[in-house]
């Protein structure tokens, strides 16, 4: 039997990557313990060799995103650092038709002594998973930010890993009449080269609008030394209205310089009352700057709004925010 020209060599190359491919596979399922008691200037195998290289890649992304969250004053911030950590904002909200308001938002995580980080202190404005619909806390900051209210709670720290995080919390809204909550809170993270994906999920119950849960799913990776993309999928469900609200948001984090920074982002906002539809569009530009130290910061932020009550017409509003962190790597 006669083979076409090219065929044999295409052949040979496939069955030299196979072997090569299983050998690699052989050389990592039968490592045993003798191998890893091993002289240690013995040279590392191919395998060792590249899950170092994937394990620092993915170091540097992680290592990256947390600094950009830290200096944005991301969520994950508060609710993953370790240690005391405070933020103290103070903020006026301008609209397109001269309507303003000015308030202050604090939010502080104190370790509690003798409790070796297992247990922490919350004081914080809107909790993280108060079942307040998305709509109504971007479509109308203004009103939020004239009704915000705030809480305090004490936080159990189950698990804390660079993989995992676990958390409950058990506290009180501070309105009339007083608002008990719980929550639990678990975090999964996947590092896979120059990705990350996080997965959150939420239970909590307030006493007065009862139980539900939130999930939230990320996907960031940086696009170049400067900017760096993050894809967020939003939803929480309460189960006394039967409501779903949904939102995604795309951000890009540009770094200007080590003092100043922006983000982009554009969110879409669902919601199934009283049928699944799209309730608003919002386009962000966030200004943030160190102004002294690194602990004093100011922002500016411009946001339109398209409202479906507004026929998606565009309202503009900006927010000016002096803001103060405190904390180990604030000093």
């Amino acid at each position: 039997m006669r083979h076409k020209t090219g065929q044999v060599p295409r052949a040979l190359r496939l069955v030299r990557s196979t072997l090569l491919l299983a050998a690699c596979s052989l050389e990592a399922a039968f490592a045993d313990d003798a191998d890893t008691a091993a002289d240690p200037g013995t040279p590392p195998t191919r395998m060792e060799t590249l899950e170092e290289v994937h394990k620092n890649v993915s170091q540097r992304v992680e290592a990256l995103s947390l600094r950009l969250d830290r200096f944005f004053a991301g969520e994950r911030i508060y609710q993953e650092a370790t240690g005391t950590y405070a933020r103290l904002g103070s903020f006026v909200r301008i609209g397109e038709s001269g309507d303003s308001t000015v308030g202050a938002d604090l939010r502080v995580k104190l370790d509690l002594p003798n409790t070796e980080n297992r247990f922490q202190l919350l004081i914080e404005g809107e909790p993280e998973d108060e079942p307040v619909r998305f709509e109504e806390v971007r479509a109308n900051p203004l009103r939020i930010a004239q009704d915000t209210t705030y809480s305090t709670a004490v936080r159990r720290n189950i698990m804390d890993s660079e993989t995992w995080d676990i958390s409950t919390d058990a506290g009180v809204k501070l309105r009339s009449p007083l608002d008990p909550f719980v929550r639990l809170r678990v975090r999964r993270s996947f590092l896979a080269g120059d990705w990350i994906l996080r997965a959150t999920q939420s239970l909590f119950w307030f006493d007065s609008d009862g139980t539900g849960a939130g999930t939230r799913f990320e996907i960031e990776r940086p696009l170049t030394e400067a900017l760096f993309f993050r894809s967020t999928s939003e939803a929480i469900w309460y189960r006394r209205k039967d409501d779903f609200d949904a939102r995604q948001s795309l951000q890009v984090f540009h770094v200007l310089s080590p003092r100043r920074g922006l983000i982009y982002e554009a969110s879409v906002i669902s919601s199934d009352q009283p049928q699944l539809h799209t309730s608003s569009y919002l386009l962000n530009l966030r200004y943030r700057q160190l102004v002294h130290r690194d602990w004093l910061f100011l922002e500016l932020t411009p946001q339109v709004i398209f409202e479906r009550e507004r026929d998606f017409n565009p309202h503009h509003v900006l927010t000016v925010t002096f803001e103060i962190t405190f904390g180990q790597p604030y000093l």
